[in-house]
């Protein structure tokens, strides 16, 4: 349950950064988030890490990558 909260805690601050506070291009230009998709999350099958899919109102694709680790 505690490494759950991690994950969760992990992701929201990864979300805050790169999607709410505005997307940042590969130029450094920065696109609000208004009008864009909902973060498509795809969580990879052996949990090593989250793909974030986005698209921007101006139809450019985002994709972000969340690392898990995983000490058991």
């Amino acid at each position: 349950m505690a490494k759950t909260q991690e994950v969760i805690g992990s992701l929201w601050e990864g979300l805050y950064k790169h999607y709410f506070l505005g997307l940042k291009t590969k130029e450094g230009k920065v696109i609000s988030p208004i009008g864009s998709t909902m973060p498509l999350l795809l969580f990879a099958k052996d949990y090593s890490h989250i793909v974030i899919l986005i698209q921007a109102e101006n139809s450019q694709p985002f994709k972000l990558l969340q690392n898990i680790q995983l000490n058991d």
